[in-house]
């Protein structure tokens, strides 16, 4: 006596050694299980007495054609058009069923069945096979689990709470799509709703009108890899709390507003594509970020992002084209940032940005600037005046000395570029000091005692300078009598630090 399957309510014998029926018994390639005590026309037989049992004992209505007839037509052994009506209004549910990889060249091809059919629920099944092509067949795939490649195909979806095609199912291997999604004209339906992606899932030279992802609020999601090229993206993409390691997209057109919010990635790469609608970033954190010749035509949001770690690869925006409002506000940028190759419509929104790398170039630094210049906010424009300034004399510190060169350096030591009013205000005071020194040996003699066989020489040589600074008319009247050059140079000093000193207290204090 057979062995009956060990799933409860089943029934059905079981494939030898493997303790379950054909139906629900784990699949392998499918040169295993052709071989395998015949696992793959066992399949087909006991599916089609699965959809028998439901059509005939589980559904509420009478079938008006006999059992023997409808299994007939099933197995193609009878044409009747009241068996394919009959077929026709059936939406079968397929619950815990291992679908096994398939041939069409094979009798028992069971995708032959499932074509009769107007349906179906898959509930917990399992798929080994890649392609589900059944264009007119309505479908629901719920907690599913594909363990092979997956090519998703437009298919009717069969009606669900959620009006979506795969619900919390989960791909074990790559994931793509098929061009003919291109034929697709605007559906209400989602691809995805709170799936598993293991590895991969590429979007290539499709035309899609459909919402792809379709997540719960609570749902955390993990991809590997996601890539879109050559497509063009017609309904509002919206990806949300997801953890990705890759992301790739490349020659894309994206006609709907793309939301891309919380998600934690490590490596963005936009290359050579449009966004006609709203983009929006916010609060998403990405190690690795390189925009290259895309065109943003409408709002592009970076608000309370954070780009950039260890790696110090700066997020660069080359050649990317913004023709409406930009919002960087409250964004951090661990590596630094480049704008030095965008083109910008209106000046950005770079309030609480927080730069903390010296990989920002001085371009950018003027840009952000400006854009605080731009609408008052002179204090923060400051700030990043000084940046600028202080990347500048970085830049310069390979060329030869000048006099440009030693303002830069000059400036830098004294108030760094006007950050700090604490050194030229300690300068001054130290100043100050050294001169009463200088003032005090003047007024004892200390400075003729030292050498007087040269004091005649040394009287000569201070009485030429001295001459000299008494020319200097703007600052003759207060020089000090007997050390005239001296008092004019620290003079100009004392000068040259409070002008320091007021410039770098005006930056931090002058009304926005």
């Amino acid at each position: 006596m057979e062995s009956p399957c060990a799933i409860v309510s089943c029934g059905n014998s079981i494939v030898q050694d493997l303790g379950e029926c054909s139906l629900h018994c784990t699949k392998n390639d499918y040169g295993t299980d052709f071989h395998n005590n015949s696992v793959l026309s066992m399949f087909y037989d006991q599916l089609v007495d699965y959809i028998l049992k439901q059509v005939y004992e589980i559904s509420l209505s009478r079938p008006i054609l006999s059992r023997d007839d409808f299994k007939a037509y099933l197995l193609d052994e009878l044409e009747s058009e009241t068996a394919e009506a009959l077929a026709r209004e059936q939406v079968i549910v397929f619950d815990h069923i291992y679908f096994p990889e398939r041939d069409s060249r094979d009798r028992f091809d069971y995708f032959k069945v499932l074509k009769k059919l107007k349906g179906a629920h898959f509930n917990f099944c399992q798929f080994m096979y890649i392609h589900f092509d059944l264009s007119d067949f309505q479908s629901f795939f719920q907690d599913c689990e594909f363990h092979k490649e997956w090519e998703v195909y437009p298919l009717k979806v069969l009606r669900n709470v959620n009006q979506t095609l795969y619900q919390n199912c989960k791909f074990n291997r790559r994931l793509s799509f098929s061009t003919e999604f291109n034929l697709q004209e605007e559906s209400s339906y989602s691809v995805f709703n709170d799936c598993e992606f293991d590895t991969e899932i590429n979007f290539d030279g499709i035309i899609i009108n459909n919402s792809i992802f379709k997540n719960s609020i609570s749902f955390q999601q993990r991809i590997n890899k996601l890539s879109i090229s050559n497509s063009n993206i017609k309904s509002k993409f919206i990806l949300n709390k997801v953890l990705i390691d890759e992301v790739t997209i490349k020659n894309v057109e994206f006609e709907s507003k793309f939301e891309f919010k919380e998600n934690d990635i490590n490596k963005l790469n936009i290359v050579n594509s449009n966004f006609s609608k709203v983009f929006d970033m916010y609060q998403s954190k990405i190690k690795e970020v390189n925009f290259f010749k895309n065109i943003f035509s409408d709002f592009a949001g970076f608000e309370c992002c954070e780009f950039g770690g260890d790696n110090q690869n700066t997020t660069t925006f080359k050649y990317v084209t913004f023709l409406s409002f930009v919002n960087f506000r409250n964004a951090v940028f661990n590596s630094g940032l480049d704008l030095e190759n965008a083109n910008l419509k209106e000046m950005p929104n770079f309030l609480n940005v927080q730069l903390l790398s010296n990989n920002t170039n001085r371009e950018t630094l003027r840009i952000i600037k400006h854009s605080f210049d731009k609408v008052g906010n002179h204090i923060e424009a400051n700030k990043y005046f000084s940046l600028e300034m202080e990347r500048y004399k970085n830049d310069m510190e390979e060329q030869p000395w000048s006099q440009e060169k030693l303002v830069f350096v000059l400036n830098d030591k004294i108030s760094k570029f006007g950050r700090s009013y604490f050194r030229p205000a300690f300068l001054i005071i130290f100043l100050s000091l050294v001169f009463q020194a200088i003032l005090f040996s003047y007024e004892k003699n200390y400075l003729y005692n030292i050498k007087p066989e040269y004091n005649e020489q040394i009287e000569s040589i201070v009485g030429f300078f001295n001459s000299i600074a008494l020319g200097f008319m703007p600052f003759s009247k207060f020089l000090h009598e007997g050390i005239e050059f001296i008092s004019l140079i620290f003079y100009i000093m004392y000068a040259t630090l409070i002008w320091q000193l007021v410039i770098s207290i005006k930056s931090h204090t002058r009304k926005n």
